[in-house]
C-alpha cells in the first residue's frame, strides 16, 4: 500500500512530538470516518 504524501510530511515535521502526529492523524481520521466516542475508545483499548 502506498502511503500518502501528508503522513509523511506530518510524520517528518520535527517540531511535533509523537503525541501530537498521532493525534493529528487519529483525530483526522476518526472525524472522517465520523467515529463516535465509543468507537474510538475501543481502538485505543479503554
Amino acid at each position: 500500500m502506498v502511503r500518502p504524501e501528508t503522513i509523511d510530511r506530518i510524520e517528518g515535521m520535527a517540531f511535533l512530538t509523537e503525541g501530537q502526529k498521532r493525534y493529528i492523524l487519529c483525530n483526522n481520521a476518526a472525524r472522517f470516518l465520523r467515529l463516535s466516542e465509543e468507537e474510538i475508545a475501543r481502538h485505543h483499548g479503554r
